[in-house]
């Protein structure tokens, strides 16, 4: 491959020279400084390309997604558009032991691939391993020294549909584990040395088949790489890629759906990552005509006179659901949550809530707000699809068996709040501005959980309409 053709690009398509790969790899360039001018060997050059070629391969271009994931099927698609040989890569997180515990590997790469992988390797080497069957490179061979036909126990991170530090994401089922029975010891020549992040040091690495890996974490038909490589008669641009990816991506790769919502079947997009970027509702709202946005959040308890409603969802609306007051100091209640606090118009009603701080630690709030009206419980624009599919919570018949990432002290569940869960679900019984909603719980992931659109909107027009305006890049 000519010497100026190498590229890379990680966490979107940032490209790098192949005489930049010294710095890429972190490896010391050796040579003289003359009047400003690095002068290198012609030896430490070929050392630099020889460690670029056993990390990458054949590969010129990596779109990296990191902790979102999207279709492995977007390999083949573009390899049917432009020819170019595309693996995609399923990349986790995770640790490696004995199944006697005796010796362990941290920080291990857990990589789900198939032949398209391997045909990126520097040299051929045939490997396929079946369902529970792993490759190792050599240097977690030789951590836990280990060879074909040994058995290892491979801990994997389970993603969540929220990064582990979002507001209201759970740790249960964080992991899971694997009984794998080792196949081959791949040599740095046979791809055992891939790896994206600039290191002297090789990873430690397993390799697994994709198709398997995905089932494994829930994420089937997933992956969060491709390695592109061209081919070899025509060179690639970074612009080239970046194009043919926008070009194929649906909502399902961003982590978006519209949905119909009932009963007044309106028309709304929303995450599976629960908050919205900022990109992905400005969007929306430039290639729509939304008529209404919404922050829903799940607040602690609700305070007034004395009495109080634990663990509940407020929804933050731009647009009045009922004709009432929306202003920023100002709070609807449903009819249940106004008998329970005994409150009516012109009452205070305080709102206890957690939202989360570097390092997932949780810090208390506090807001007050005047009673401004009082909504039907199961009004047509106050109902339970205002609750976003919280994990821990949303898939839960019983209150009582919630886990959501926030301390929930179940013995505060009251026999009426289990009765509001079985016949309302997660049905709002607050609503503030949305402008009140954004400020108090809005977070580093997004400060919107929906956008509705009338109706009659046709939801493949509206999602191709959005698709071809908003980038990969703008959703990371």
């Amino acid at each position: 491959m000519p010497f100026t053709r190498w590229k890379l690009a990680v966490r979107g398509l940032v490209h790098f020279r192949r005489h930049h790969l010294g710095v890429l790899l972190g490896t010391a360039l050796s040579g003289a400084i003359l009047s400003g001018a690095l002068i290198v060997g012609d030896s430490v050059r070929f050392s630099l390309t020889r460690l670029a070629t056993l990390r990458l391969g054949q590969t010129e271009f990596a779109v990296s997604s990191a902790d979102r994931f999207f279709r492995a099927d977007l390999s083949s698609e573009l390899h049917a558009d432009h020819g170019w040989r595309i693996a995609p890569v399923l990349h986790l997180p995770g640790t490696a032991s004995l199944p006697d515990r005796r010796l362990r590997a941290n920080r291990v790469q857990v990589l789900g691939v198939d032949r398209r992988f391997w045909e990126l390797a520097p040299e051929q080497s045939g490997f396929r391993p079946g369902p529970e069957e792993a490759i190792v490179n050599r240097r977690l061979a030789a951590r836990l020294s280990v060879r074909a036909g040994d058995t290892l126990v491979v801990r994997v991170e389970k993603p969540s549909i929220l990064p582990r530090d979002a507001p209201l994401s759970t740790e249960d089922d964080a992991s899971t584990s694997l009984r794998l029975t080792v196949r081959a010891v791949a040599s740095p020549e046979q791809f055992g040395n891939y790896g994206l992040r600039p290191s002297q040091v090789p990873p430690q690495s397993i390799f697994v088949d994709l198709s398997f890996l995905s089932r494994e974490v829930s994420l089937d038909g997933k992956a969060n790489v491709l390695l592109v490589a061209g081919t070899g008669d025509d060179a690639m641009a970074v612009e080239s890629v970046s194009a043919a990816l926008a070009g194929r991506w649906n909502l399902v790769d961003a982590g978006l759906a519209l949905r119909r919502t009932e009963p007044t079947k309106a028309l709304e997009l929303v995450s599976d990552r629960i908050f919205m970027e900022s990109a992905v509702y400005e969007t929306a709202r430039d290639v729509g005509d939304p008529i209404g946005t919404v922050m829903t959040y799940f607040v602690t308890e609700f305070q007034a006179g004395g009495r109080s409603t634990p663990y509940s969802f407020v929804a933050g609306l731009d647009s009045d659901p009922v004709g009432a007051d929306m202003d920023d100091g100002r709070i609807l209640v449903n009819q249940w949550l106004a008998e329970d606090l005994d409150v009516g118009i012109g009452d205070e009603v305080r709102l206890r809530y957690q939202t989360l701080a570097p390092q997932r630690k949780l810090i208390d709030g506090e807001a007050a707000f005047t009673v401004s009206g009082v909504v039907p419980t199961d009004g047509p624009a106050t109902g339970r699809d205002l609750m976003p599919p919280f994990p821990g919570m949303a898939e839960m018949d019983n209150c009582r068996d919630w886990e959501p990432g926030i301390p929930v002290d179940l013995e505060r569940i009251r026999d009426k709040d289990e009765d509001y869960w079985d016949q309302y679900g997660g049905t709002p019984k607050a609503f503030v501005s949305l402008a009140a909603a954004r400020a108090l719980w809005g977070n580093r992931f997004g400060d919107i959980t929906a956008v509705r659109f009338a109706p009659d909107t046709d939801a493949d027009e509206l999602g191709h309409a959005l698709m071809r305006r908003l980038r990969p890049a703008d959703i990371g």
